[in-house]
């Protein structure tokens, strides 16, 4: 095989693309030629830049250890038999083959920097599509806030309105509050203090009761400074009901009524 052969088929080597008859001729010819070795180590060299770009595959396990072997049993050989011959012998092919391995380089870096690019990009897609979605949930907890704080600005402002004291009971005596009925009878605003601050299912229920039956209207939420404000909605009229209760989880964490005791109260009637 002559170096002409050889270098037509050195890129296909290099990617073990050849015919096991083909790899034993192109490496019969590697340990006698310098020339085709030097080009074997660029196009080597290109493979690799190939692979780490794509982050596909790998060369093959032994091949490139099999062949560096040759390539540097064969540089032995050509240091004692050929000298400087070869490095002047064909200065133009050396130049040729050095700009097509730095235009494979350039464009596997092409390759690698696209794909890296692609991710980045596909990456920011879906921060994107993350921070939308909270920033519409953000949105929608505003606006039921701005259009709680405006009924309760409402209910507080009217002259019409009916306010019921909230007595504390026994073994809450700095227990007090408000209830505030709004002039149509369907909406009140309820102020609290002096009581505990609630954290997670610890809280306090707000009833509404009839013939000594409760109806859960809200949950009232109190601070560190044991004050709680809540905005009541219901679908008949509160004054219909006779007695409101704020009442708290006893020892046993149970969720049921009965099981619940009162800290303030007031009739409705």
């Amino acid at each position: 095989m002559d170096c002409k052969a050889a270098e037509e088929l050195l890129p296909s080597y290099a990617l073990n693309a050849l015919s096991e008859q083909e790899t034993d001729l192109v490496e019969a010819h590697l340990t006698t030629c310098h020339w085709c070795s030097t080009l074997l180590r660029e196009h080597l060299q290109v493979a690799a830049a190939l692979a780490q770009g794509a982050e596909r595959s790998r060369l093959p396990q032994g091949l490139k250890s099999r062949t560096m072997r040759a390539v540097e049993s064969q540089r032995r050989k050509s240091q004692r038999k050929l000298g400087p011959v070869l490095l002047g012998r064909t200065p133009a092919r050396w130049l040729v083959g050095a700009a097509a391995s730095l235009a494979v380089l350039l464009l596997a870096a092409s390759i690698g920097i696209s794909v890296h690019m692609s991710r980045q990009v596909d990456d920011l897609q879906d921060e994107n599509a993350g921070l939308a979605s909270q920033l519409a949930q953000g949105d929608e907890r505003l606006a039921n806030l701005l259009l709680e704080l405006r009924s309760m600005s409402y209910v507080m402002a009217s002259p019409d309105k009916q306010v019921l004291p909230l007595q504390g009971v026994r073994g809450d005596p700095e227990a007090e509050g408000v209830l505030m009925i709004g002039d149509q009878g369907d909406v009140a605003v309820l102020m609290a203090k002096g009581l505990e601050p609630s954290s997670g299912d610890d809280g306090y229920q707000v009833s509404l009761k009839r013939d000594g039956q409760p109806v859960v209207v809200g949950s009232l939420p109190v601070d560190q400074n044991g004050w709680g404000v809540l905005m009541l909605w219901a679908d008949q009229p509160i004054t219909s009901f006779q007695t409101v209760e704020v009442t708290k989880d006893t020892e046993e964490g149970s969720t049921a009524s009965t099981r619940r005791r009162p800290v303030l109260w007031s009739t409705l009637r």
